[in-house]
C-alpha cells in the first residue's frame, strides 16, 4: 500500500508484482550474494550480486564463424555456445547472418567499462548502461550480445528474426524497451 502511494500511476497488479520482486527498493541497496553462481538459472541483476571474484569454469572459445572480427577472443559457457550455434545457423537458413560482439567478461574488465563510463558520463549514466562489476550477467558467460553487418540493430531482419525466435533457443531480450523501471537499464535492443 506504502509503494502505491508513491507509485499511484501503476496498477495494483503491477505495485504486487514490483513489492514482490522487491524493485520497490532502490538499485543497488539490499543486495544478495548469490549462493550458487553456477547455475543455469542464475539471476544477476543489481540486487543480485556474484560473490567476490567469481571465475566461470568451463569456459569455451567462440570460433570465428560466429563472432565478431575484431581479434578479441570471445568465451561462454559450453550449452550457451552451443545453443548460440543452433540458433545462429537456423538464422543463417532463413537468410540471416548475425554474431556475437560480447560475451563472457571478467569481473576484472567490468570494473573497467564501468569506471570508464563513469568518468566520461558520470555514475548515473554509467549505471543506466553499463552493470557494476559483479552485476553483469556477462560473467557468467551466458550472456551475449548479438550484432550485425547492417545499420542500427534494432531496425535489422537479424534483431525482427530474434525477437520472433531467440527463445527456441534459450536467449531472452533482457533489458526491452519500456522495462527499464524492472531491470535498472536502458533499452538494449
Amino acid at each position: 500500500i506504502n509503494y502505491h502511494i508513491k507509485k499511484p500511476d501503476l496498477s495494483m497488479q503491477d505495485v504486487i508484482n514490483t513489492v514482490n520482486m522487491g524493485l520497490d527498493s532502490p538499485f543497488y541497496q539490499n543486495i544478495d550474494v548469490i549462493v550458487n553462481p553456477y547455475e543455469l538459472t542464475v539471476l544477476v541483476n543489481k540486487y543480485n550480486q556474484l560473490p567476490a571474484g567469481f571465475e566461470q569454469a568451463g569456459l569455451v572459445e567462440v570460433e570465428r564463424a560466429y563472432r565478431s572480427n575484431d581479434g578479441k577472443q570471445y568465451l561462454l559457457t559450453g550449452n550457451t555456445y552451443e545453443n548460440y550455434k543452433i540458433m545462429s545457423d537456423a538464422a543463417k537458413a532463413d537468410g540471416v547472418s548475425m554474431y556475437i560482439v560480447s560475451a563472457y567478461r571478467t569481473e576484472s574488465y567490468q570494473r573497467g567499462l564501468y569506471n570508464g563510463r563513469v568518468t566520461s558520463t558520470g555514475k548515473v549514466n554509467a549505471d543506466n548502461y553499463t552493470a557494476r562489476p559483479g552485476h553483469s550477467e556477462h560473467q557468467t558467460g551466458l550472456a551475449v550480445d548479438i550484432g550485425s553487418t547492417k545499420g542500427s540493430f534494432e531496425y535489422t531482419p537479424e534483431f525482427k528474426w530474434l525477437q520472433a525466435h531467440a527463445h527456441e533457443y534459450g536467449f531472452i531480450l533482457r533489458y526491452p524497451k519500456g522495462k527499464e523501471w524492472i531491470t535498472g537499464y536502458s533499452y538494449e535492443p
